[in-house]
């Protein structure tokens, strides 16, 4: 080996550190991908994502906000929770990758709609898996794929269910940043019904943010019979808390109708009537009248011709 040789490979070498060295001082942050290595463990080793909320979906640190870490922190962070499980320390590399990330949102029949960073190769099918998957009542042969500028959007229909009866992956369009993607709901599912004490009940497209006051006032507003503090919403496909009692007796006295719960395509919003107190006790007043009115008049024609 010669002497320019030698000088090329040290140089070659110094940079090579210098720019490793600077790359392991880099802050993760949102949307970045990162190359997982553990060595001698396939299984540990794959390419993860920052979600939005700081977090990245690998089994060992799953619910931990790694943005804002340096790789060397990160890889350090890997090392010790493998450890606990592995029962030795393991060899682990960590980079950022070439790939990007691409920002879509998902709306719709699914469980989470929002925001979601997914990798530049996902498809429609792996957004919605982001998004928590379809509702029971998502029509997933009309799938809408929205792109594009205001002036100049497009969209394209994407039937998925015919994508899971043949496993066709051409039938996926590969996403793009700033797609949006609407899954619609199957005949009725969008809708709102609005029922009970209400001027006109029946089924009502509310638009996105509408709160059961809007609904309400959609349906012409109460009756003179309902019991607004007892008004029930009841969503059957929402996660968490299906029924909701809500008192609507002094909207304005609340001043901000946000503390109203927001509507769901598929809820049911119930007015019941007012508790008729007066019409009861009126009802079993006559009808102890007229028991006791036979007995009375019995007791005056006795008394009066005994």
């Amino acid at each position: 080996m010669n002497r320019m040789t030698r000088i090329c490979l040290i140089v070659l070498s110094a940079f090579s550190a210098v720019v490793i060295a600077q790359t392991m001082n880099a802050r993760i942050r949102k949307g970045d991908i990162l190359e997982v290595r553990v060595l001698g463990h396939d299984v540990l080793s794959r390419n993860i994502m920052v979600q939005p909320d700081g977090t990245v979906n690998y089994p060992l640190i799953a619910d931990v906000p790694i943005d804002g870490l340096y790789l060397e922190e990160f890889r350090d962070l890997l090392a010790s929770q493998a450890m606990k499980f592995l029962g030795e320390r393991p060899i682990i590399t960590v980079a950022f990758s070439q790939s990007l990330a691409v920002r879509v949102t998902v709306l719709g029949m699914v469980q989470v709609p929002g925001e979601y960073l997914v990798p530049r190769s996902a498809t429609i099918q792996g957004a919605v898996t982001q998004a928590g998957g379809f509702t029971p009542r998502a029509e997933i042969d009309h799938v809408r794929l929205i792109r594009g500028q205001e002036d100049q959007k497009e969209t394209q229909i994407v039937n998925l269910r015919k994508f899971y009866e043949t496993g066709d992956p051409s039938l996926l369009p590969e996403l793009r940043d700033g797609d949006v993607i609407s899954v619609p709901g199957l005949p009725g599912s969008n809708d709102i019904k609005v029922m009970g004490e209400v001027r006109s009940p029946g089924s009502y497209m509310a638009y996105v943010g509408a709160n059961v006051l809007d609904v309400l006032y959609m349906a012409g507003g109460p009756t003179e019979k309902a019991d607004l503090k007892k008004v029930r919403l009841i969503s059957p496909s929402r996660q968490g808390k299906r029924e909701e009692i809500i008192d609507l007796r002094n909207p304005a006295e609340l001043g901000d109708t946000g503390l109203f719960p927001d509507v769901a395509p598929g809820d049911v919003l119930y007015v019941p009537v007012k508790p008729q107190f007066w019409k009861h006790f009126f009802t079993i007043a006559k009808d102890i009248t007229s028991i006791l009115l036979p007995i009375a008049m019995m007791i005056f024609y006795y008394r009066r011709y005994d």
